[in-house]
């Protein structure tokens, strides 16, 4: 059965929790600061197409280790990111016909509701200091919400901060970053190969005891 870990950095690799359910979560966005609740995506794609069930987001208490239905509709909830303060939370939903970023309250997310991005958006993310939502558009798109944060936050107007070309992601998670200024980001890249105009997949390559081959090429003295 595929679970969720939850890991305390300072006591690595020691696990502080484990969610095992056969909802899996696939995308995991790590609680900020002394949160002690964590948003997760509620439900695998083999599941709901099976059950016909949507794909919601739950919450899960790092305290008692319980988990809870955060959003629990009829549509599509992804990619629920919490506000760095705790108080907001950005998700993707597809309840107009599109998927679309929205941000309600935390906890009480059911109290009011309000549409952030226009005309399409997936995978938001939180600026670190709460002050800009970013979110993703295709084709290779990044667009920035500022934002006023508190209790009473307000949202600006969505303008784009990045434009492709940028490698379109192959699955509902969050595929890119950003520095904690929001001033740079992290995407993938097509790479064109020598006397062709059709692009190579994008790929990640992952380096296993490179810390070992790290020693080896530069001796401590």
């Amino acid at each position: 059965m595929e679970c969720l870990q939850v890991l305390d950095r300072a006591r690595a690799p020691e696990v502080e929790g484990v969610l095992a359910d056969a909802h899996v979560p696939r995308v995991v966005p790590l609680p900020l600061g002394d949160m002690r609740e964590l948003v997760f995506d509620h439900g695998a794609l083999a599941q709901r197409a099976a059950t016909d069930l949507a794909h919601n987001l739950g919450v899960l208490s790092l305290d008692d280790h319980k988990e809870s239905l955060l959003l629990d509709t009829p549509f599509d909830e992804a990619n629920g990111v919490l506000s760095p303060d705790g108080r907001w939370l950005a998700y993707q939903s597809n309840e107009s016909g599109s998927s679309e970023i929205y941000l309600v309250p935390f906890p009480d997310v059911h109290s009011s509701k309000r549409p952030v991005s226009i005309g399409g958006g997936t995978r938001p993310l939180w600026r670190q200091d709460g002050r800009e939502l970013f979110y993703y558009v295709e084709p290779g798109t990044i667009m920035a919400v500022p934002i006023t944060p508190g209790a009473n936050l307000t949202l600006g107007r969505p303008a784009v901060v990045v434009k492709g070309p940028y490698a379109s992601p192959g699955y509902t998670g969050r595929h890119y970053d950003v520095s904690p200024d929001g001033k740079r980001f992290l995407l993938l890249k097509d790479v064109e190969t020598s006397g062709s105009t059709t692009p190579t997949p994008p790929e990640i390559r992952l380096v296993q005891h490179w810390v070992n081959e790290l020693e080896r090429l530069v001796p401590a003295k």
